[in-house]
């Protein structure tokens, strides 16, 4: 999450969409009294020591019990209701906006990113495969990755701008130039760069190809069907 009081922007931050590159160059506009939530810590050396005090800051606001927050102090992903609560007149006429994506490329994103961290805290890198991949959807893993909620509420859209994944840098640099902010580009950033494989078809064959591709198919059809609805989503394979 990025909040910029002089230029007036909330970017809520959802998952695998690229956020924590977005959040690094957002963080450039940033000053004095400005929120934004911490990044790992290898993302975070990339920011200037000065917003070290804006991380802290932001991680004790929202490590409140009072507003109910579902997750603890640093978490990055908060949705807008949960902003709202803890905000409130601070952000009231702000332009807000997030980034989401297809599901099917979204939770293979994440199932690389899952290995990664994995293999960090086990030290055993599993090989890719569609059974590992089976075995996270079954035990809830991939589930985290349904960001629908954090800007949808019943059927009301809780931010002003929802952009495309494959359109990032453009429509947020549209929303900068509306409200006079500097733009910004997302080239000089390589947060979380290189963790799935270059080849999108090879990765889409093993996954949710034969033999029980149908089984992660459907996972995706159900999990993400809100998404897919109101975006008009389809299979990228």
């Amino acid at each position: 999450m990025i909040v910029s009081h002089r230029y007036k922007f909330v970017f809520m931050k959802t998952k695998k969409t690229g956020g924590s590159s977005v959040e690094l160059a957002l963080s450039t506009l940033l000053e004095p009294g400005d929120y934004a939530t911490i990044l790992d810590p290898a993302e975070e050396k990339q920011r200037a020591p000065q917003f070290k005090e804006i991380v802290e800051k932001t991680t004790s606001r929202f490590s409140d019990r009072d507003y109910g927050l579902q997750n603890g102090p640093g978490y990055p992903h908060h949705g807008m209701r949960a902003i709202n609560r803890v905000l409130g007149d601070e952000i009231v006429n702000y332009r807000t906006f997030t980034v989401e994506r297809n599901p099917w490329d979204k939770i293979v994103s994440g199932y690389f990113y899952h290995r990664k961290n994995r293999a960090a805290k086990t030290g055993i890198d599993i090989p890719p495969s569609q059974i590992d991949f089976l075995d996270l959807i079954r035990a809830g893993q991939m589930s985290k990755f349904h960001d629908f909620p954090l800007y949808m509420h019943s059927k009301e859209q809780l931010v002003d701008e929802l952009i495309q994944y494959q359109m990032m840098e453009v429509g947020i640099n549209q929303i900068l130039s509306d409200i006079g902010a500097p733009n910004i580009s997302l080239g000089g950033f390589s947060a979380k760069a290189g963790i799935r494989p270059a080849s999108k078809t090879d990765v889409y064959d093993m996954l949710f190809g034969d033999p029980h591709g149908d089984e992660a198919l459907d996972y995706v059809d159900d999990r993400f069907r809100h998404e897919i609805s109101h975006f008009s989503y389809e299979r990228p394979f």
